[in-house]
């Protein structure tokens, strides 16, 4: 969907160019699409066979003692290590024709697609004996391995604001402070983002730096609005908390605290370059300033 645009674009201009790019997408779908599930399958396959320890040993040694799903992981990662290699062998050619190191362009690539269809086609015809074997020996080793979580403690920053909103919305706010890291860590990496796209703004020093400083507020109120919501939802607020001694008045507080810290603390960070280079300060204050309280607005609103 993201490349077939710019094939397009580029037959406006070289239909052959095209054609060569449109080879290197086509085979590139295709293993995404059969070659590299058949591999996967193949490790399901190894897992649920006897013989996957003695593969493993016969690779490291009688002293190697790797899980048999060490296959679920090390074949798929071959065949898209394999499947990189050949895209970055026809770079060349997709660009100016040049044979590549392993022959044509056109048997390279042809000859990926091929590999991918055959492979899907012995998949498809070993599935129903392999899956049912390979889920049940996953799900075996599933029981007895836990998952070794790493949940750090609120930041600097989020402990100087909980202290001021008293003992029992602290907790809620520490704890909503943990998830959020844990499970939608794409907010602090949008936050990241804005704060360095302004720096970015200010470093380019356009003429006219509104437009795109408004730009990147509007997208990052609209951000704030979802992690507001997530704040409400599941799995940042469950049930169980209406029945702990923390009313619902707390429960908002600390929640709107934290959205309110996220939304003012990187475009506040962000803007000073901004304002000290570019040749519309006025316009680029107002637009940040006016980004952060409805930002603050629109959390206030949705957590409740």
């Amino acid at each position: 969907m993201v490349a077939a645009p710019a094939v397009a674009a580029l037959a406006v201009a070289s239909p052959t160019l095209a054609a060569r790019h449109a080879a290197l997408w086509l085979a590139m779908a295709l293993a995404s699409a059969l070659l590299l599930p058949a591999i996967g399958l193949a490790g399901g396959a190894l897992v649920a066979g006897s013989k996957a320890q003695a593969l493993v040993r016969a690779v490291g040694g009688a002293e190697v003692e790797a899980p048999p799903t060490v296959w679920l992981g090390g074949l798929p990662g071959l065949g898209a290590a394999a499947v990189v290699l050949v895209a970055i062998a026809a770079a060349d050619w997709a660009v100016t024709g040049a044979t590549t190191l392993v022959g044509p362009g056109e048997a390279l690539l042809g000859g990926l697609a091929a590999a991918s269809v055959v492979a899907v086609m012995a998949a498809r015809g070993a599935a129903a004996g392999v899956m049912p074997h390979a889920v049940r020996e996953v799900a075996a080793m599933d029981v007895q391995r836990l998952a070794h979580l790493e949940i750090h403690r609120p930041t600097g920053l989020e402990r100087a604001v909980a202290a001021r909103l008293g003992a029992r919305a602290a907790l809620v706010h520490g704890k909503d402070a943990r998830l959020v890291r844990r499970r939608y860590p794409m907010a602090l990496v949008a936050g990241a983002v804005t704060t360095l796209a302004l720096w970015i703004v200010a470093a380019a020093a356009p003429a006219a730096a509104a437009p795109w400083v408004g730009a990147f507020m509007f997208a990052f109120v609209g951000y704030g609005v979802v992690q507001a919501r997530r704040m409400t939802a599941r799995p940042i607020e469950l049930p169980i908390i209406r029945t702990l001694p923390v009313t619902a008045g707390e429960r908002a507080t600390a929640k709107r605290a934290y959205v309110v810290t996220w939304a003012a603390l990187y475009p506040l960070v962000g803007v000073g370059p901004v304002l000290a280079r570019v040749g519309d300060p006025l316009p680029c204050a107002a637009i940040v300033a006016g980004g952060v309280v409805a930002a603050v607005a629109l959390a206030v609103a949705t957590i409740r």
